[in-house]
């Protein structure tokens, strides 16, 4: 079975996601081919900084996922502050899938932004946060590969690729009609949120590997959907 996930990096559902599909990869099981999607592209280019109210409410959706915990998972005992405008990260990850180096880039993404509050969608900390997960992928363009230069200063991707990539990724997504974050995509299935975050511990084992991309880290399979 193939799978792939579509998810955004400030989605605390999302971010569970990622730990499990770490969790798997740690322990050699194939996984989906995760793709990243900007859910709220009418945000304002510099994020929002949280009101007091605002800030509870991202509060009791982080307490909403952390009910779904399993055994050994972790989430941050409060939201970031900021809720950013995720279109510069998933640039540097559609940069990352290209460069062989995604399964590097998202976890630090997700953990950049959930647990060291930092806005991943300011270019300039992309800038200073990448270059060593870039410095282990291929070389799809000097800037990236040299200086880990994978976002431009408004905000988009460098190479023509990514720009396809993230318009392919944004499409296929909103084709599903969920308008949902976080939505697993299976041969036979579509799931989000807390079915889909279900689904990535109770169906690894019938992911079925095809291309692997590759992870310096590890040598587990990712899941790619054929055509």
């Amino acid at each position: 079975m193939t799978a792939v996930v579509y998810a955004d990096f400030s989605c605390p559902a999302c971010y569970l996601a990622s730990l499990r599909v770490d969790r798997l990869l740690d322990a050699g099981h194939p996984v989906p081919d995760w793709r990243g999607v900007e859910h709220k592209p009418h945000l304002p280019v510099t994020g929002i900084r949280l009101e007091p109210s605002a800030r509870a409410d991202r509060g009791r959706e982080l307490a909403e996922v952390r009910a779904l915990l399993g055994p050994g998972e972790e989430l941050p005992a409060a939201a970031p502050g900021i809720l950013p405008n995720t279109r510069a990260a998933v640039a540097a990850y559609a940069e990352a899938y290209g460069a062989g180096v995604a399964q590097l880039v998202r976890p630090l993404l997700f953990h950049s932004y959930w647990v060291d509050g930092m806005d991943i969608g300011d270019p300039e900390v992309l800038r200073r946060l990448l270059p060593d997960a870039f410095r282990q992928g291929r070389r799809t363009s000097d800037p990236i590969r040299d200086f880990g230069y994978a976002v431009t200063s408004q905000r988009g991707p460098i190479t023509t690729d990514a720009h396809r990539r993230i318009r392919t990724w944004h499409q296929d997504w909103l084709a599903l009609g969920t308008g949902v974050a976080l939505a697993l995509v299976t041969d036979s299935t579509t799931l989000v949120g807390g079915l889909a975050l279900e689904h990535l511990i109770e169906a690894p084992r019938s992911y079925r590997p095809v291309a692997p991309e590759p992870r310096p880290r590890s040598g587990s399979p990712v899941l790619v959907p054929q055509p």
